[in-house]
């Protein structure tokens, strides 16, 4: 409005960009986050998750099945894995090969930093 006349504009919308290629990964190997699936966190993710765009790491996309739907949820973004930051699936899945019995996860939950240890 301007004034007291209306005015029509017409806006084109363009979807967030995958600044970060998407990457899914179903967890496989024999840990706490064994059944989930995972993505690189790009700007695209984070709106399709109503996640903050600007926030890093890696996002649990689906819980599958398997006992990881205990601890976590989808929309969890994994920040680190046994001390080693994560930045894209590439990193999780060099920190998933440590054989380890104590796995030290650290996740941002709705914008709220939470550290699980499991074993």
């Amino acid at each position: 409005r301007r004034g007291a006349r209306s005015i029509q504009s017409q806006v084109n919308l363009i979807a967030a960009p995958e600044t970060v290629p998407r990457q899914d990964l179903e967890i496989a190997s024999a840990s706490p986050l064994q059944g989930i699936t995972v993505s690189n966190l790009s700007p695209a993710v984070a709106e399709e998750l109503n996640l903050p765009i600007e926030a890093q790491g890696v996002v649990i996309t689906n819980l599958g099945t398997g006992p990881a739907s205990r601890f976590f949820q989808k929309g969890d973004i994994l920040i680190s894995l046994n001390g080693a930051e994560l930045s894209g699936v590439n990193d999780l899945e060099a920190a998933l090969r440590q054989r380890t019995r104590i796995w030290d996860i650290a996740i941002l939950r709705a914008g709220r930093p939470l550290r699980l240890r499991l074993g």
